[in-house]
């Protein structure tokens, strides 16, 4: 629940029966209400780097940051969250600061006026191009209050519902229409978006919208009991769909109504005490002294034709219905609350949820018992917690009573690591599932070849058909019976390739040796004196090459060669390149498609035709010696884009019929994951479009807000610098 805590949540939306008020909530949507933060609130502002704050916080140094924190100071409002923040802001040197916003790109505006009871973060969204920018005014008329009435817009986000001015202010008027300067007319303000230009005061950027009335006919939802003489006590308390007051017990609250068309809004009407709350199952036009007198009085909301009371009776026992999710969210339960006799809605999109290391981290799996990798995948609600077959909840029966129901989950696969043990190359996890076939990935090494893996027994795994029993990798080897893998990751043991000839080895020592550049003009480079590493990895690399020479000796057979190739690629590995460039995100509101790219010239090419810019993400290298290879691929059937640092997804992809959006060879990178980067990017899936399926994000709270509606998160699939 929201707000006050002895009210049920029960939203009715578009035509439904006020009269059904109670019950049809329950199935519309009230899974997910849950109590109102009580600790303290962390607002947190972002921008996209194109603009910075002087500190990341009131109390850091001047420093800055693209991130600023501020606690809440919980005074009802974010008003003073929003000094806050705009006060270490730049001033722009043209155009301006549009506001504060849910996501970086298109999304709702989120005013000053919004509650400041719960940790949030929202995106500042600006231009310094005043073409850009449209100035809205909006004259109510008296007619509705609430939203803004002076503000400005990006041209691509357009006028948000937050923004619009909707309450109603009961003086028997309601809005007909909105008309602009241009005379033009507009059912609703955010019609406008469809073309700001024209929508604009000619030949300016100023779009004034002002109210237009019509009488309306006047519902009043009293709080008296529609039973005549039923002691005061069984009066009711009226909420909307956010458990905001309209009115005190036995109070009215009053909605005007446009004549002939329907009451869309939501009222709640609750009866009894704390501990035992009622709802009204139905709306009556009258009262009466008994229950039977009532028939046919039910209040239909489908068409109001005359000014109207309605009162508030048979009411039912409310149950509270806990979902465990059984997973490592910090709430693991929430509760919904419903009326008896009606059916709970069945959570959408629910996905296990791994939790957060001890940095802070949003985890992308579980570990099991031996310390491998597991993913999971939901398979439904059960009312018994050992979660046995036939405890399984049917969601089409009638809640009775208070149930708790856990969440069951299945393990989906198990990621074993292999490490390649030597210089820059990376771990990977291979994941296998069920009917796989236990193989190591394939990594190669000029001059050397791989002896084998430990720990022992990887040899007795190759070849191996894979089950998954439990959160265990079973095997069954040949004939033999299966067996558990216990090794969480196998390292690779490396040997001088017997074909080799110490000629070959010597080009590859010689080729490392070359692949870094500490010397210019006979002297060695200072860190800060060059741009493709961070000063201090560089500086440390010049001091580590130094010995590396003097210790170097006069090497002439294989192992000779070997070990000092060893040596160097290790010492190579600490480097920590630097990211110049650039990786912005765009969106296709047509189709749903984020696209990432490194050209500003293609950024700017596609917001002129209307996609959605979403600022610099992350920033990355077009260094090949050091960095990890990531792939751009286009779908040219759909229109959608990928990235991809897995080189044989991205040959699976081709062989598909995707296309690679890099020049030349099909599987030529598009950019570079900086070596020794440590800000992870996950990719998140949506399961249920087949266009805009992948999204990439640095953002925690980006990947919490989507996962809550239903994309699944995937791993992190390469580091960049943020």
């Amino acid at each position: 629940m929201t707000g006050n805590k002895n009210v049920w949540r029960a939203p009715l939306a578009g035509l439904a029966s006020v009269a059904m008020l109670a019950t049809m909530g329950v199935a519309a949507g009230t899974a997910n209400a849950a109590s109102a933060s009580s600790g303290d609130a962390t607002i947190t502002f972002k921008t996209d780097g194109g603009v910075m704050f002087s500190k990341a916080s009131a109390d850091a140094e001047n420093k800055e940051s693209d991130t600023f924190t501020v606690k809440a100071d919980k005074d009802g409002s974010l008003a003073d969250e929003f000094a806050a923040a705009e006060a270490v802001l730049p001033t722009l040197k043209s155009g301006a600061y549009t506001g504060w916003y849910e996501a970086a790109g298109k999304s709702e505006a989120v005013l000053s006026s919004t509650k400041d009871d719960t940790s949030r973060t929202v995106y500042l969204h600006y231009s310094d191009n005043a073409a850009d920018i449209y100035n809205v005014t909006i004259n109510t008329n008296k007619l509705v209050s609430g939203g803004e009435s002076s503000f400005q817009v990006l041209a691509s986000d357009g006028i948000s519902t937050s923004q619009v001015p909707s309450q109603d202010v009961q003086d028997g008027k309601v809005v007909k229409n909105w008309k602009n300067g241009n005379n033009d007319f507009y059912t609703n303000v955010t019609d406008v978006n469809s073309g700001l230009e024209g929508a604009a005061n000619q030949g300016t950027h100023n779009i004034v919208l002002t109210a237009q009335a019509e009488d309306a006919w006047v519902v009043t939802f009293s709080g008296k009991n529609a039973i005549k003489n039923a002691d005061s006590k069984w009066d009711y308390a009226l909420y909307d769909s956010e458990n905001n007051e309209l009115a005190a017990k036995g109070a009215e609250y009053k909605v005007d109504v446009k004549k002939g068309a329907a009451f869309e809004g939501t009222v709640v009407a609750i009866t009894g005490d704390e501990g035992s709350p009622k709802q009204a199952s139905k709306f009556y036009t009258k009262q009466a002294n008994k229950l039977e007198d009532l028939a046919g009085s039910e209040f239909d909301p489908s068409s109001i034709t005359k000014n109207v009371t309605v009162y508030p009776g048979d009411a039912v026992q409310q149950y509270e219905v806990t979902f465990n999710y059984n997973d490592q969210r910090d709430d693991k339960s929430v509760v919904s609350k419903v009326a008896a006799g009606e059916t709970v809605a069945e959570p959408a999109g629910v996905a296990y949820n791994y939790g957060k290391n001890a940095e802070g981290e949003t985890l992308t799996y579980a570990t099991n018992s031996h310390g491998q990798k597991v993913h999971y995948e939901f398979a439904g609600w059960y009312t018994d917690a050992s979660l046995k077959d036939d405890s399984k909840y049917d969601f089409s029966s009638k809640v009775e009573k208070a149930i708790t129901l856990y969440a069951k989950w299945s393990v989906t696969e198990i990621g074993i690591d292999f490490d390649p043990n030597y210089g820059v190359a990376k771990t990977e996890t291979k994941w296998f599932a069920d009917g796989d076939v236990f193989q190591a990935p394939e990594f190669s090494r000029d001059g050397f070849v791989i002896d084998t893996w430990t720990p022992a027994g990887y040899e007795t795994w190759v070849n191996a058909v894979l089950t998954i029993k439990g959160d265990e990798l079973q095997g069954r080897r040949g004939n033999a019976k299966n067996d558990t893998l216990k090794a969480s990751v196998f390292q690779a043991q490396w040997v001088v390739d017997p074909n080799a000839k110490p000629e070959d080895l010597k080009a590859t020592l010689e080729n490392l040796e070359k692949k870094v550049t500490i010397e210019k003009d006979g002297k060695y480079i200072k860190g800060e004196d060059q741009d493709d590493f961070t000063a201090e990895s560089f500086d440390q690399y010049v001091t580590d090459y130094q010995k590396y020479l003097k210790d170097k000796g006069n090497p002439s057979t294989n192992n000779d060669y070997a070990k000092l190739i060893d040596k160097l690629e290790t010492l190579q590995a600490k480097l920590v390149q630097t990211a110049p460039v650039k990786v912005y995100r765009l969106y296709n509101q047509w189709n749903g498609d984020h696209l990432y790219t490194t050209s500003s010239t293609e950024y700017k090419a596609l917001a002129a035709i209307g996609w959605t810019t979403e600022g610099v993400q992350f920033n990355v290298t077009d260094d090949a010696s050091f960095g990890t290879a990531v792939y751009r691929l286009y779908n040219p059937f759909n229109g959608e884009h990928l990235l991809t640092a897995d080189k044989d997804e991205a040959k699976t992809l081709v062989k598909g019929g995707w296309q690679s959006d890099a020049s030349g060879d099909s599987l030529t990178a598009y950019f570079y994951a900086p070596q020794g980067a440590t800000t992870g990017v996950t990719r998140l899936f949506n399961p249920y479009v087949t266009v805009g399926t992948h999204l990439y994000t640095t953002d925690a709270d980006e990947i919490a807000k989507n996962v809550k509606l239903g994309w699944i998160q995937e791993d992190v699939l390469f580091n960049v610098v943020k």
